[in-house]
């Protein structure tokens, strides 16, 4: 693995020229300066968070834009690996980080009997996917309700509240596929 810098490195540069933008104009879009900009593409400079943050805040891309390291043309992933986001009685696990070459995270939620979850408005553009492939339950979007068993999936508009409940006596299980809009 190589080292985050220059992970980092290649992947603001490799954004940056993706949009047909100078140095300049990233500096002029984010308010980190041209010359910082340029160290951190040459992999001089060890970025803090607080400039990392301003460059995904004014790119508009989430923090593993920066940090994923190329070249991965197949991954595996087993269930022990996933990265466990919110734990029971609804539990939400990250299978695969967005990258900016795919623009899109993979998810598994398990939700127990009697479980709820709502989550807060994604940002704008994000679409969700839910496949769900154990017990059922309900998801509401827009004060609109659906009730979702094993073999149904829903696509939504992921910019607004949603929440899901678990109103069954057994468990239910989905998976959840996120889509960012092109610009993230």
């Amino acid at each position: 693995m190589e080292i985050i810098t220059e992970i980092i490195a290649a992947n603001l540069q490799s954004i940056r020229k993706e949009r047909r933008m100078t140095l300049q104009d990233l500096a002029d879009l984010t308010g980190v300066s041209k010359s910082m900009l340029g160290e951190i593409e040459r992999g001089t400079s060890n970025p803090t968070i607080t400039v990392l943050w301003k460059i995904i805040t004014g790119l508009k891309i989430s923090i593993s834009h920066l940090i994923h390291e190329q070249g991965r043309t197949c991954q595996m992933v087993e269930e022990k690996d996933w990265r466990t986001l919110h734990a029971k009685p609804a539990d939400i696990s990250m299978i695969f980080e967005c990258d900016h070459t795919r623009n899109f995270e993979v998810y598994h939620l398990e939700f127990q009997p009697g479980a709820s979850y709502a989550s807060d408005s994604h940002d704008r553009g994000m679409v969700e996917y839910i496949m769900v492939y154990e017990g059922c339950f309900t998801i509401t979007v827009n004060d609109k309700h659906f009730e979702l068993a094993k073999g149904d999936s829903l696509l939504f508009d992921a910019d607004t509240p949603h929440a899901y409940v678990n109103h069954s006596g057994a468990v239910a299980k989905c998976y959840s596929l996120i889509h960012y809009p092109r610009s993230m």
